[in-house]
């Protein structure tokens, strides 16, 4: 644990100096622009700046792709770059690392460009749910307009609960329904290579952990994101309940089964994702007549959901920033969106039109209005500026208890002390 915070301390601190050693945009002209992502959305964000060129031809943006395998190591490559010199001036970057940027002061606030701007930005910020406009607002300031966002919910196969004679599962169902219905899928089970689980699941912070916590009301922070939330009574039972999935019912297979290889195999009645896994079923040819998404279930039928919000935010030493701030209000644009952004389906619009246009769609699963609806009531994914550090501490006690390594009590008091530590960094 000392070493990740030790990691952590080290790019908030590599982050704070940047600014004060040079201005970065690796452009000489002052219509060029330097925009990072992930290199595994190298290809979409090549035809998203095409789509912007097209508008505003006169500003080049160079595409700076980091090949990075978690935001700790695309934090640390982007401040090291502009340390460097050779930093971008605007960036895709999720809730799980605004924070940490913006809490080194190495972003723009942008409250005064959209109040300037109010007039060019009012229908599309009308467009996008409350709840995502007010994603990246921090200590006050604004950091960046919501592009896309993902949810959680759960995708259900037909196929399989037709087999076991149960009814499709609807909004407002618990905890208690879904494991009734996960263990007359798995109630002819013998242990072989045939088995039909009622659900599979990872060990991972954004598509099981935080998700299923919700469902039983409890967080992995606070509300505030001071402290840590798995002491909670409710915490540990979301971690008693997925363990007791795989160990004591059965009805899951172990921890990091592919989900997505049993459902379309007709061998899973269950999986939790968002909307990233319409392509991916597409692309398995899994026809979306055998397959429905529906809300989490919760321990008393309330709607939750966790959520996590994408922007592009403009770096403080950034030299072009009327350039890079006119591709964020391009990328967050009703029109943009609206024409684009319903084509490729891997994450929902901010736009609420442009999600509408996604649900209506032929191959999309039926009642997928979900998706969107859940921003209204969904729960920013706790990711403060020490997010890498807390995120390996709990994926690594969550293991260690499902594994059976440590009892229940052990993992939480570990992971609540280890949290609470890292916090105070």
């Amino acid at each position: 644990m000392k070493r990740l915070i030790a990691v952590c301390f080290s790019i908030v601190f590599t982050l704070c100096f940047a600014l004060a050693l040079v201005a970065c945009g690796g452009g000489d002209s002052k219509n060029k622009i330097v925009f990072a992502c992930n290199s595994g959305y190298l290809l979409d964000f090549q035809e998203r700046i095409e789509e912007f060129n097209k508008i505003y031809p006169d500003i080049e943006v160079e595409i700076q792709a980091i090949n990075a395998g978690s935001w700790g190591e695309m934090l640390q490559t982007i401040s090291t770059d502009i340390a460097s010199g050779v930093g971008p001036d605007i960036a895709d970057i999720a809730s799980e690392g605004m924070y940490v940027f913006a809490k080194s002061g190495l972003l723009e606030p942008l409250d005064s460009y959209i109040e300037r701007d109010q007039e060019e930005l009012v229908e599309s910020l009308n467009a996008m749910d409350e709840n995502l406009r007010n994603a990246h607002v921090i200590d006050g300031a604004t950091y960046s307009l919501p592009t896309v966002w993902n949810n959680m919910c759960i995708y259900y196969n037909k196929n399989v609960l037709d087999a076991a004679g149960l009814d499709y599962p609807e909004e407002g169902w618990t905890t208690q329904d879904f494991l009734t219905m996960c263990q007359k899928v798995a109630e002819d089970n013998t242990g072989g290579n045939n088995d039909v689980y009622g659900y599979a699941f990872y060990n991972a912070y954004f598509t099981t952990i935080e998700p299923w916590l919700c469902a039983f009301g409890a967080s992995i922070l606070n509300d505030d994101w001071t402290a840590s939330g798995l002491g909670d009574e409710a915490a540990g039972e979301a971690w008693q309940f997925l363990y007791d999935l795989i160990n004591t019912y059965k009805v899951s297979p172990k921890l990091g089964t592919s989900d997505v290889d049993l459902f379309v195999q007709n061998r899973l009645a269950f999986m939790g994702s968002g909307l990233w896994y319409v392509e991916n079923l597409r692309n398995m040819d899994f026809p979306v007549e055998d397959h429905g998404v529906v809300p989490f279930p919760s321990v008393d039928g309330t709607l939750r959901s966790v959520i996590g919000v994408g922007g592009a935010p403009i770096f403080k030493a950034s030299k072009n920033k009327e350039a890079a701030w006119t591709l964020a209000k391009f990328l967050s644009s009703k029109k943009f969106q609206e024409e684009y952004l319903t084509e490729s389906i891997w994450a929902i619009p901010a736009v609420k039109t442009a999600a509408d246009i996604i649900a209506q769609k032929d191959d999309i699963p039926e009642n997928a209005d979900i998706f969107y609806e859940s921003a209204s009531y969904g729960r920013y994914v706790p990711a403060p500026a020490q997010y890498t550090a807390i995120e390996s501490e709990v994926l690594r006690d969550f293991g260690a208890y499902i594994a059976g390594i440590d009892t229940l009590e052990t993992a939480l008091s570990k992971a609540v002390e280890n949290i609470n530590l890292a916090l105070m960094e």
